[in-house]
């Protein structure tokens, strides 16, 4: 089934080291609400948030942190 709500929240920034290299970095938030297994709405699971980092440097190599 589907969840009635959900949301994401980013953000991004931006920082140079030094001239030949610069750090890209983005933060998400997703949340999704609750959702009922069944029509009667007599099994549902609880909402929950992820939370998803990435840091990548302008030789685009990146390193992901997602859970």
């Amino acid at each position: 089934m589907v969840p009635e709500h959900d949301y994401l929240l980013a953000a991004r920034y931006r920082y140079v080291l030094n001239p030949s290299l610069t750090l890209f970095s983005r933060v998400e938030l997703h949340g999704v609400g609750e959702i009922y297994w069944d029509y009667a709405n007599s099994e549902k699971q609880g909402s929950y948030e992820l939370v998803n980092a990435r840091v990548v440097p302008s030789s685009n190599i990146s390193m992901c942190i997602s859970g």
